[in-house]
């Protein structure tokens, strides 16, 4: 009986995890902007790949290293929050414009909602522009830094594809989310239990 109600417990586990590693994912970007110099714009967008898109949001908190009331222009179903911004793509073009001051890190961390049918055909843009709007950097012509599409994987998960157009200034890398660990957890748990039927 308890090992029938262990992994009874063990399945409801793995199966809350997954539903959560579904609805959220998190990466972490950082940009050094060091050869970029002076005042201008990071550019956010977060946008679908046509009207059809089902609704999702992408989430920026833990902002590192941008200056305190610059200027920041939100556009579409763009908004402030208490610990940074939240970007929908209910509409066609969806923006935050962050005023900066390049020549030091800046980071922060995006967290997607919605499933993978919504995130899917989304595509979040990270670009560098100069104090007129104008792009900046050599590596393309729009100052596209780094670029996250997202697309319905494997078992109906979503996936990121992550780009990044100036390796020397962009750095984007996945964040473990907590269904990471709680699976982690339970596979574990599963092989301490394997481990003491052995030695029993």
């Amino acid at each position: 009986m308890k090992a029938l109600l262990r992994k009874t417990a063990i399945a409801l586990l793995l199966s809350a995890s997954s539903a959560l590693a579904l609805a959220e994912s998190t990466v972490h970007v950082e940009l050094n902007t060091a050869e970029l110099g002076g005042a201008g714009w990071l550019d956010l967008q977060f946008n679908p790949a046509d009207g059809g898109t089902p609704p999702a949001w992408a989430e920026l908190t833990q902002l590192g290293g941008f200056a305190g009331g610059a200027d920041v222009v939100l556009d579409g179903d763009a908004a402030s929050t208490p610990s940074g911004y939240r970007i929908g793509n209910g509409t066609a073009f969806n923006a935050v414009l962050q005023g900066v001051t390049y020549g030091g890190v800046l980071s922060f961390n995006i967290t997607f909602s919605g499933d993978a049918s919504a995130l899917s055909g989304s595509r979040v843009s990270i670009a560098a522009l100069d104090g007129n709007y104008l792009p900046l950097g050599v590596a393309n012509s729009e100052g596209l830094l780094a670029q996250i599409d997202w697309f319905a994987g494997a078992g109906g998960q979503g996936q990121a594809a992550i780009s990044t157009f100036d390796p020397q200034i962009a750095s984007v890398t996945a964040v473990p989310e907590p269904s990471s660990f709680l699976m982690l957890g339970a596979g574990l748990l599963l092989l301490t239990s394997a481990m003491r039927r052995r030695k029993d």
